[in-house]
């Protein structure tokens, strides 16, 4: 089963994350592309990404998708998945 990539590079400035700009880009981003879908947020170990960064991120996706993952293709953390009780 294949899952859906929010890349955290594409949410940098200059290699970085800058509050005003980031949240700028977290308000515009289609997050409803990842309604019902797997997603990973693919970690960034290049960088210094701040923790609360991350938390966004999951936040967002929690009203949308169905299962958030952190890490890599390869070695991926799963930190949200939606459980729908009947």
């Amino acid at each position: 089963m294949g899952f859906e990539i929010l890349d955290v590079e594409d949410f940098l400035m200059n290699g970085a994350i800058f509050e005003a700009p980031f949240f700028e880009k977290i308000r515009q981003f289609d997050w409803q592309k990842y309604s019902g879908k797997r997603v990973l947020i693919r970690g960034c170990a290049s960088k210094l990404i701040p923790p609360w960064a991350y938390m966004v991120f999951t936040a967002k996706l929690a009203h949308v998708a169905s299962t958030v993952y952190f890490g890599s293709e390869h070695n991926r953390i799963p930190i949200f998945n939606r459980r729908i009780d009947l």
